[in-house]
């Protein structure tokens, strides 16, 4: 009898267990897809579906927040206000600086400028230059109790020189910036902001192993930070690490967060590792939150066409230039699918799109001058030669073979 009890409460016990992981699961679901709405100014849109489907977390501190940056952005502030409140009242690092911008767009100086005064007690507290670019403190900028807020010292020296570094790489002025930042660092090798910063330029500048190493320190320093994680696997994959990339985008950092942009770069990082199954799926999801992101579709489309399913590789194609014709690659990319297929003609009006937005493109050229064999040999010939020209070598056994 005790032996069947016994099995019973541990049977109970896992359903609880499976039916709290599934709600959990569904919530973030929910937060992610809320967020996406807004992140596409989609406002409200993402009011409605937390009305709707986030009703029982109505006073998570998350759902609290993100309905205040949906009503700030439709201009009530009041209405935000309430609701950055009862965030801040859960510790929401944020609240303070959403309740000062709220408070300065209504022309409310005291209360904006003693939320701010909060928020700058925080350690993660934007730069001095970030907060006075705000276009929401504009209203209030010439008054003195603002004025007067900016007298005392809220940064320390050390956040001083990230500020430095910050002004330096927004002017392009790189060795400067990675001067204070290397300055910085031989102090303290484990400032994890400075490191941060330096990974970022390293990756902008395309040091990737630099920004490998500086995030991965980052990291280390701050095990939870979704932030340096993700730029950690973005640089691994750059040097071609896909099983170490991927690795830490399984890690339990990206199984929480509610961001969701991340995906595409996972989706990105296993197709190029040949996980071409679990790339499609994970592309599939982002796009579930973003179905108008054009790279999306066009990642999809590479996706299924090199699978062989060429008519569903260019339904995706369509979808990504129905968002954005303004990438050369997206014309090219369905052009071999169409010369996959032999419709000769389309491939050859895509190439030539994709040439009128990248005119020196020796690769194109030559794509085009392949598809051009199966219907006009001497433009196959003129294309051969010009991509030679650009330096597209591929093209000097065509133009022997053909051209002589």
């Amino acid at each position: 009898m005790k032996k069947n009890t016994f099995y019973l409460l541990l049977t109970l016990f896992f359903l609880l267990l499976l039916v709290d992981t599934s709600a959990q699961t569904d919530f973030l679901h929910h937060r992610r897809y809320a967020k996406a709405l807004f992140e596409q100014g989609k406002y409200a849109e993402s009011l409605a579906y937390m009305k709707t489907k986030m009703q029982n977390q109505s006073e998570n501190k998350e759902v609290l927040f993100l309905t205040g940056e949906c009503l700030h952005a439709q201009k009530k502030y009041e209405q935000a206000i309430s609701f950055f409140a009862r965030a801040g009242k859960q510790k929401h690092k944020q609240a303070n600086l959403m309740l000062a911008r709220c408070y300065a767009c209504m022309g409310r100086v005291q209360p904006a400028v003693e939320h701010l005064k909060l928020y700058l007690k925080n350690k993660d507290k934007l730069l001095r230059s970030e907060l006075l670019l705000n276009p929401d403190f504009k209203n209030i900028e010439k008054d003195k109790k603002w004025t007067n807020l900016w007298k005392s010292k809220f940064y320390t020296s050390y956040e001083k020189k990230i500020q430095e570094a910050k002004h330096a790489i927004d002017l392009r002025k790189y060795a400067m910036a990675y001067a204070l930042l290397d300055e910085l660092l031989l102090k303290n090798a484990n400032r994890h902001k400075a490191l941060a910063m330096r990974a970022y330029l390293a990756e902008q500048t395309g040091d990737y192993k630099l920004a490998v190493r500086d995030f991965r320190q980052a990291a280390s320093v701050r095990k939870k930070s979704f932030v340096y994680q993700w730029g950690l696997a973005r640089n691994l994959a750059r040097i071609k690490k896909y099983t170490k990339s991927l690795k830490v985008y399984e890690s339990a950092v990206f199984r929480k967060t509610d961001e969701v942009a991340f995906m595409k770069d996972k989706a990105q990082t296993e197709f190029k590792a040949g996980k071409a199954e679990r790339s499609e799926a994970t592309v599939r999801d982002y796009l579930r939150y973003y179905p108008d992101d054009a790279s999306g579709h066009h990642l999809l489309g590479k996706i299924l066409a090199n699978r062989g399913e060429n008519m569903e590789a260019l339904e995706q194609f369509g979808k990504a230039l129905s968002e954005d014709s303004s990438v050369a690659y997206y014309f090219a990319d369905r052009a071999e699918v169409y010369g996959n297929i032999e419709m000769y003609k389309n491939a050859v009006d895509d190439y030539s799109m994709a040439l009128d937005l990248q005119p020196n493109k020796g690769e194109f050229y030559y794509k085009r001058g392949v598809i051009h064999l199966h219907i006009d040999k001497e433009r196959a010939c003129t294309d051969f030669k010009r991509a030679k020209s650009l330096a597209w070598h591929t093209a000097d056994d065509f133009i022997v073979k053909y051209c002589q």
